[in-house]
């Protein structure tokens, strides 16, 4: 068989290769945009559903900003505001980050740390969205149940992950875990006689300290994931050639071998 025959036949199978991947990328969308539009239209019939059982909420306050509902001051909750932001800015950098590495299959140990603190992130944001340790509302959990299970967690976190947890690039970690603990410490004091703070002075030494811890784990995340993909982006380009002339030389030695 002569080298152009070869060739004939390589670029008719990557015609039909090509074929096929459009038309399963179609699929694909297609699915996509049905979990899209059908996750957010079952969430919204979940609010309705809400509404409908509990007599204390009208359906228009479930889908109000709540200092619309309470006629609050319009920068009630400002510092609280900006931080489930960072929290969701951190989280979704995390998982964004673990779907990358899982994708382009360059590390399982990077893409199971994004994955673990973005889920981590996310259940810290839910936390501080609905004050689901704040025992004083109908849906919470206990903070004697919540934070012990976030100390377990950074504890394993700090043994599996230590070669990233324990190098010079983790001190804004170390930073946010001092400042959360900060936040907890000063949280306790406030109830206990050995304090002459006032209830808003505590709360705004509380909440400053929390805040920090925010913005340096949030920063944190940003900044590896950061360096990480940009390292992994420069070693793209070296080895692309790479790839691209073991392929183009075992071409030849198949043509070669039908000759």
């Amino acid at each position: 068989m002569t080298g152009a025959k070869v060739l004939g036949e390589c670029q008719s199978m990557s015609n039909q290769s090509s074929s096929l991947s459009a038309g399963h990328k179609k699929n694909k969308g297609a699915v996509a945009m049905l979990m899209l539009y059908g996750g957010s239209v079952l969430f919204l019939c979940a609010v309705a559903v809400i509404a409908a059982y509990d007599l204390e909420l009208r359906l228009g306050d479930l889908t109000r900003d709540p200092v619309a509902v309470l006629e609050g001051h319009q920068l009630t909750g400002l510092v609280s505001t900006v931080g489930i932001l960072l929290w969701t800015i951190a989280a979704s950098i995390c998982l964004f980050s673990h779907i990358i590495y899982k994708q382009i299959r360059r590390s399982a140990f990077l893409a199971r740390f994004f994955l673990y603190f973005g889920l981590f992130t996310s259940v810290l944001l839910l936390d501080d969205l609905f004050m689901l340790h704040e025992g004083t509302y109908a849906l919470h959990i206990h903070k004697m149940i919540l934070f012990p299970a976030y100390a377990a967690f950074l504890l394993l976190s700090m043994r599996y992950f230590q070669k990233i947890l324990l190098g010079r690039r983790s001190i804004l970690f170390w930073a946010a875990l001092i400042f959360f603990g900060a936040s907890v410490g000063v949280d306790y004091l406030i109830d206990t006689p050995f304090v002459s703070l006032s209830f808003n002075s505590g709360v705004f030494v509380e909440d400053s300290f929390k805040f920090l811890g925010i913005v340096s784990w949030t920063s944190f995340l940003v900044n590896f994931s950061f360096q990480e993909l940009k390292a992994t982006l420069d070693q793209d380009p070296e080895q692309d050639r790479s790839l691209k002339a073991e392929a183009e030389s075992s071409l030849m030695r198949t043509i070669e071998f039908r000759r």
